[in-house]
């Protein structure tokens, strides 16, 4: 579910959050943060984010 989470917004409207748009937000924290997510994405994949948005009709970012 931790890994799900992160391509999702807390925002409303709510919102799809790239790999890449994700990676630049989790940098102010450190380049070891954006290392360790690049990893995840290594070995989970990323989502079909245009299919998932266009089903529940929410912006990607």
């Amino acid at each position: 579910m931790m890994y799900a989470d992160k391509f999702h917004s807390k925002t409303t409207p709510p919102a799809f959050v790239s790999a890449a748009s994700y990676a630049v937000a989790v940098r102010r924290f450190g380049p070891d943060k954006v290392d360790r997510f690049a990893a995840l994405v290594e070995r989970f994949g990323e989502p079909d984010l245009p299919t998932l948005a266009a089903r529940y009709r929410q912006p990607i970012v």
